[in-house]
């Protein structure tokens, strides 16, 4: 038989009985079993049901970006930069490339990965910028685009391993999707 089950947003197809996939020894799992899947599933409103396909899929209901919108939410996320603390890189890269830190798709760019949660957004801006110098050096990190000339000699062959790929197609809401091995990075990462 084939089951389908949500459950805490992941969408489980299940062929043959829940047993095969148990070593042996184990016999039945007291801590999973379908009917708790399904009795969650059948607590769940249709709201609920529809949110968690919809976050899955990545078919949410999609923001209008008005000029307004966005001008509010930019104000917004200046005023949670300026509320964090330790932000010596941004505030760094703010001096040295201003028209970058400030572009407006750039900043977009970050406000749409976290949903539009600004105070989110900013400590990952903060946080992008504290990254960038750990991993390049004040001497690269403030460019505003990297080239492959601007990685270290020791960062190649982690990089001709092919430890991240561009997948050749698109997943079902059209994003492009990102494949990591890690263990093709050594020790190092």
């Amino acid at each position: 038989t084939t089951k389908h089950v949500i459950f805490a947003n992941w969408n489980i197809k299940m062929v043959a009985s829940t047993n095969d996939f148990l070593p042996p020894w184990r016999g039945e799992n007291p801590l999973f079993s379908w009917d708790k899947l399904q009795k969650e599933k059948e607590t769940m409103s249709n709201e609920e049901q529809r949110r968690i396909l919809e976050q899955k899929f990545g078919v949410e209901g999609e923001v209008e970006e008005t000029p307004e919108f966005v001008a509010q939410l930019l104000q917004n996320l200046h005023v949670e930069i300026d509320g964090i603390s330790e932000k010596e890189a941004y505030e760094t890269a703010l001096f040295i490339t201003p028209d970058h830190v400030q572009d407006e798709e750039f900043l977009l760019a970050f406000v749409r990965a976290c949903e539009y949660n600004v105070k989110h957004s900013a400590q990952r801006i903060v946080s992008y910028w504290d990254r960038k110098v750990q991993l390049f050096g004040t001497d690269v990190a403030f460019k505003p685009y990297l080239s492959l000339l601007d990685f270290k000699e020791e960062d190649h062959p982690a990089l001709l391993k092919g430890g991240i790929r561009l997948l050749p197609r698109r997943d079902q809401a059209g994003r492009a999707v990102m494949y990591s091995v890690m263990r093709n990075y050594g020790d190092n990462v």
